[in-house]
């Protein structure tokens, strides 16, 4: 009897033995399921940190892309502005350069000009102090007479023309 209640014991002591494997197998499992859920835990909270920080990153990117953008549409501006600007400085230097050249051009007909009239001028006060010096002394010839009045004629032609360029 003592050893049938040894194998009873020693079969007691085998179950126990067994259910304490099974036991320590179940912690084990549960250990590895909880570090298992920590580390699923964890790597979800780093993802969502990484993904609201490059949220946040995203959101300064618009904005500095948007005053990028306002920047450029200013400079393209300035840039229009400038250049109808100096558009209008080279035809206004155009314009000015024009004025000069004809201001040049006019002086230089002029000057022929008033050689001419103040020639015709003088040639009809010429032509004056003649026919009162004939008239004082001498008796014309028809000829003389007739030249003279041609001389008279072209000097007022001359004159007419000259005062009208």
């Amino acid at each position: 009897m003592q050893l049938e209640s040894d194998y009873q014991i020693a079969q007691k002591n085998a179950e126990l033995l067994k259910k304490e494997v099974e036991i320590t197998n179940q912690k084990n499992q549960r250990n590895i399921l909880k570090v298992i859920v920590l580390s699923a835990f964890f790597i979800l909270l780093a993802l969502s940190y990484f993904y609201l920080r490059i949220k946040k990153t995203n959101q300064l990117l618009g904005v500095k892309n948007t005053e990028i953008n306002r920047q450029k549409n200013t400079l393209e501006d300035t840039l229009l502005h400038l250049k109808t600007t100096q558009a209008q400085l080279i035809q206004s230097e155009k314009m000015a350069s024009l004025g000069e050249l004809t201001a040049g051009i006019a002086h230089e007909i002029q000057n022929p000009l008033n050689f001419v009239n103040n020639f015709s001028e003088l040639n009809t006060e010429l032509v004056g102090e003649l026919i009162e010096e004939l008239k004082k002394g001498i008796r014309m010839k028809p000829l003389t007479s007739q030249r003279i009045s041609l001389i008279m004629n072209k000097k007022s032609i001359i004159t007419v023309s000259g005062l009208m360029l």
